[in-house]
């Protein structure tokens, strides 16, 4: 079927357009009414700040057989078709080579590590990558190997960047499914625009769905953050991350699903283990560090003291417990020692601290009575947690 001219037509209208593309695709219209059995479609340089839009997709992958299959297949078949998949192959045992030999698509590249590497390791790859000259100007995504994206991400991405460019930082909504695909749940809702404080509060509170697929941001910018931070297992390095580049400017969100976050035993953190348990509290204790240093504002605004202290409150949990004391090396008890002391400084000059519910190390019974206050005062006051009040009944667990 023959395209509908009169909606395409519409589309080369717009005048961020060089003058000289719309008269060329004036002359070409006027070719394809002269010749009605010429069927194609045009589609129009996507511009953003003078750059073509250009999209760089990393997917950094391990032992990623059999999902990593749709991974790529999502790619292929975006609508918007300026890209380059750039797969960071981790020294994989299973069938993940043999499936990427299978593609000979030139916009593909595989990148084989030459010995094993860890989840740091191999994210920070990226970082190396980006630093070649030959990417230009362009825009960066990264996406999980057992993650897709909806056919129409990139075009939809394109069209938010066009709306918001003085944004630092996009992101479209996403699903969460399971392990064949069928939904779960939409993620929690998320604002159309966002500041790197209102999104750090906005996760401390549990109050958004964070998995790392979805966002898009500059190279450049991606560069200037020095990427993704080395904390153990990545553990709070992507909320770091996307804080950071949030600072630059601020987070634009797309209001329609464009991809699908796979949630499955393999791309949780399972059983805890004594090395996870360490990592956790490593990684907690250095994005907090993080958090206090750059956004200074954290530790100043009593609605994001009150948050960071329902972070705490609810880490705690972990770390905290009897069960897991046990487990921490001398080094990560001072730093949940410190966790601790950066709780207590969080409740200054609240009821809860004059209760003495920041006191004491680690007291797990009354961290998670707190919990369940804070979260009762949030849902009192919504989303507006700039009035965040005192909490006066406790709520109870779901």
């Amino acid at each position: 079927m023959a395209p509908d001219r009169s909606q395409t037509a519409s589309l080369y209208q717009s005048d961020r357009l060089p003058k000289t593309v719309r008269e060329g695709i004036t002359r070409l219209q006027a070719v394809m009414h002269s010749a009605p059995m010429l069927f194609f479609t045009i589609v129009p340089p996507c511009k953003a700040n003078g750059f073509l839009m250009k999209h760089v997709i990393i997917l950094p992958v391990r032992n990623g057989a059999p999902y990593i299959i749709t991974a790529i297949e999502s790619v292929l078949t975006q609508t918007y078709g300026d890209w380059h998949l750039v797969i960071l192959e981790n020294f994989s045992t299973d069938d993940t080579l043999d499936i990427l030999s299978q593609y000979s698509d030139s916009r593909i590249t595989v990148r084989c590590a030459n010995r094993p590497l860890s989840i740091v390791e191999n994210w920070q790859r990226g970082l190396e990558l980006l630093k070649e000259d030959h990417f230009g100007d362009c825009f960066v995504t990264f996406i999980g190997h057992d993650d897709y994206f909806y056919p129409d991400f990139l075009l939809s991405i394109n069209a938010l960047i066009r709306s918001t460019p003085t944004a630092s930082l996009y992101q479209a909504l996403f699903n969460l499914v399971d392990d064949t695909g069928c939904q779960i749940r939409p993620c929690r809702p998320i604002p159309h625009t966002e500041s790197a404080v209102d999104f750090i509060q906005a996760r401390s509170w549990g109050l958004r769905d964070s998995f790392g697929i979805g966002y898009v941001f500059r190279r450049s910018d991606y560069i200037k953050v020095e990427g993704i931070p080395a904390f153990p297992s990545l553990l709070f390095a992507d909320d770091l991350l996307f804080a950071r580049l949030s600072a630059l400017g601020h987070k634009a969100c797309l209001q329609t699903a464009q991809c699908a976050y796979r949630l499955h035993a393999g791309s949780a953190s399972g059983m805890m283990t004594p090395a996870k348990i360490n990592a956790h509290v490593e990684a907690l204790a250095s994005y907090m560090a993080a958090i206090q240093q750059e956004f200074t504002e954290m530790t100043t605004s009593p609605p994001a003291r009150y948050a960071l202290a329902r972070l705490l409150a609810r880490e705690s949990m972990l770390y905290g417990s009897r069960i897991t004391q046990w487990a921490l090396t001398p080094s990560n008890r001072a730093r949940a020692n410190e966790l601790d002391a950066t709780f207590a400084s969080m409740c200054e000059g609240t009821d809860w601290h004059d209760r003495g519910l920041a006191r004491g190390p680690r007291l797990l019974a009354r961290r998670l009575w707190l919990a369940f206050q804070l979260g009762r005062a949030i849902d009192l006051k919504g989303p507006d947690r700039c009035r965040v009040s005192r909490p006066a009944v406790a709520r109870q667990p779901d």
